[in-house]
């Protein structure tokens, strides 16, 4: 049975690995402890568990939710990165990033990329 914690805030957090502070992922993508490096399975916790720095502040607020128009504007674009990148016209690592596609959609659209403002 897994346990929970509860963060500053109130949420419950899952304790067991994939909310502790030392989890990390090797050149496999295979889940791995930093302190001991090795590997982890899932819902397992040790004694050398700390909650992550990101799930400290859950709860805190002041996320803002995407416009359903960027979201779908942002999807297109990247399916059609997708086709370049299987035709072998670009590379992965040239991928627009997500700063110049907001910038793009405020350029064409004339709106910002938030739902409510």
């Amino acid at each position: 049975m897994v346990q929970t914690v509860r963060n500053c805030r109130g949420i419950e957090i899952k304790k067991w690995c994939g909310s502790c502070k030392h989890k990390s992922q090797d050149k496999d993508e295979i889940r791995i402890c930093k302190l001991t490096g090795h590997p982890t399975l899932c819902q397992t916790i040790c004694a050398h568990w700390e909650l992550r720095e990101a799930l400290l502040s859950a709860g805190n607020g002041g996320a803002k939710v995407k416009s359903s128009e960027y979201l779908m504007y942002a999807r297109a674009k990247r399916l059609e990165e997708e086709e370049l990148i299987e035709q072998r016209v670009i590379t992965s690592k040239q991928m627009m990033p997500c700063r110049e596609l907001r910038r793009r959609f405020n350029k064409e659209t004339g709106k910002g990329i938030y739902a409510i403002k």
